[in-house]
């Protein structure tokens, strides 16, 4: 499986100009965003280096993002490749992870062209390691089945280290990683370079400003 599910053209790539942070091969500048960024001007988006989004589309297992459609919509009208994200709540119901990867396909209708799905982890629902970890995969396991598509995972060092016990399970079934790590050079990447990989995309600040956003986005590149 490929990030996109339709390759972005090698022009686009390699024609962005590279801003901080440093990076040792091409990357695409992207932002993420949710209904606390407001209302967005796309139209100022799409006129900058930005050209993709990833959209938080569900929370939980009957939460909606309100901004979401309107965001995807947006977004693509000014020729953004588009994404979707999950926040999960983890829960110790043994159909919990079917039911939140069933409401966030509900609601994301993922398209070709799009992003892959991405798994936002950052709670454990007082899950184990071990219970999370199978939470986790279960998810991930029912998108693929109902998709075809391997979906990306979001985390950071702390989250992963701690209450994911670091491992590379995940990696090795070849799921992406979208890593956070905020204002360094480069990003500290878990699970042994998540299984020698290397993140797919990077988090790098929280506190980006964006022609068409008011207030601070999180920036990111593929």
């Amino acid at each position: 499986h490929v990030l996109f599910m339709a390759v972005l053209s090698a022009t686009v790539v390699t024609t962005i100009v590279t801003a901080t942070p440093a990076v040792a091969v091409p990357s695409v500048p992207g932002i993420d965003v949710s209904k606390y960024q407001g209302r967005i001007d796309w139209r100022a988006v799409g006129s900058t280096s930005v050209r993709f989004v990833i959209v938080r589309a569900t929370l939980g297992n009957r939460y909606r993002d309100g901004r979401f459609a309107m965001n995807v919509a947006g977004a693509r009208r000014n020729g953004l490749a588009v994404g979707a994200y999950h926040f999960a709540k983890p829960g110790r119901a043994p159909w919990d992870p079917r039911a939140e990867a069933d409401h966030f396909l509900d609601v994301v209708q993922v398209r070709a062209g799009d992003v892959v799905p991405v798994l936002d982890i950052e709670e454990t629902g007082g899950l184990s390691p071990l219970q999370l970890r199978s939470w986790a995969g279960a998810w991930l396991d029912r998108v693929e089945a109902r998709t075809g598509v391997r979906a990306m995972i979001y985390s950071g060092n702390h989250f992963w280290h701690g209450f994911m016990r670091n491992t590379r399970w995940f990696a090795q079934r070849g799921h992406p990683l979208w890593v956070a790590h905020w204002y360094v050079g480069a990003p500290d990447v878990p699970a042994g370079r998540w299984g020698g990989r290397g993140f797919t995309v990077w988090q790098w600040s929280s506190t980006g400003r964006v022609a068409g956003i008011k207030g601070p986005v999180d920036l990111d590149r593929m």
